[in-house]
């Protein structure tokens, strides 16, 4: 959804073309299935709705059947052909990795968004990016209507969860780190994913279930701290994605444009960062306090 790529993928190239994640996809569907203990492969999100961009990474889900004994072997052989194809494709791939048999609680636990788990349901429905078996339990957890009280504390689990993501990195962007480029992402993320969160609270709230892609909310519920916090993050990244569209863009990459862009890069990690801790905060105490 919101990929940010380091200085190094930019130098040496590994980002993806106008093709890529359409080939991604199909090595994906192709490889991991050969993994004998492997159920079910599907990609789902953007990329199988057909809106996917240069900062879309790969949605991918991946259930299997195995002993106890040898799910350390089923696992790695999954992640080492996934490894592989965005090596290969410059794409990146969110996956999820679940054995089929698990009890029903952790999959709950898995499943904890309603507009999530709507979606996953609705994604078996598209053949073109499934191989194996649609996956009972994961469309009856879907089905489910979760109390207004769970929906709260879902969320609020949430924005607490990013919160700490957000106060634990550096305070400064080191190019190496996969952390800190997962740190920018997520904040960047934010104000889309959070939303999600936020509407399912106001629509339990008023006793309105939101479902398919209907989350938006209004944010002049928010204080204006928060608010403010959140569209600078839309700024930010409306900004980023400018940024490295045209250098990708550009036919004779240099020295010079690599380094503007390490500049650009170390100059909004830390107001992601920043602006990261004032949302989660504010989502945290709007989501304690709102009652319709």
């Amino acid at each position: 959804m919101g990929v940010v790529y380091s200085v190094g993928e930019m130098e040496s190239g590994l980002f993806p073309g106008p093709e890529s994640h359409m080939q991604a996809s199909q090595l994906l569907l192709q490889r991991v299935p050969e993994v004998p203990e492997v159920v079910t492969t599907m990609v789902h999100g953007s990329v199988a709705d057909g809106n996917w961009n240069l900062r879309s990474d790969l949605d991918f889900l991946v259930l299997y059947d195995v002993e106890p004994i040898r799910e350390p072997y089923v696992v790695d052989a999954v992640q080492r052909r996934i490894q592989d194809v965005e090596v290969e494709t410059g794409v990146k791939v969110e996956y999820n990795l679940w054995p089929v048999d698990e009890p029903r609680g952790a999959r709950e636990q898995r499943m904890y968004d309603l507009l999530y788990s709507w979606h996953l349901a609705r994604s078996f429905e598209n053949s073109d990016f499934l191989v194996g078996l649609e996956d009972p339990l994961t469309i009856d957890i879907a089905n489910m209507s979760p109390t207004p009280e769970r929906i709260r504390e879902i969320a609020q689990n949430y924005v607490t969860y990013k919160h700490a993501g957000f106060t634990s990195r550096a305070p400064v962007f080191y190019d190496g780190s996969t952390s800190a480029l997962s740190m920018m992402q997520r904040g960047l993320e934010l104000p889309k994913a959070a939303g999600r969160k936020v509407a399912q609270v106001i629509g339990a709230a008023q006793g309105i279930k939101v479902g398919g892609n209907d989350f938006d909310f209004d944010v002049s519920l928010l204080d204006p701290t928060t608010r403010a916090a959140i569209d600078r993050l839309i700024s930010i990244n409306s900004t980023y994605t400018e940024e490295l569209q045209e250098l990708v863009d550009k036919p004779n990459r240099g020295r010079t444009d690599i380094n503007a862009y390490e500049v650009f890069i170390d100059g909004i990690y830390l107001e992601i960062k920043d602006n990261g801790i004032i949302v989660t905060s504010g989502l945290s105490r709007f989501i304690d306090s709102y009652h319709g």
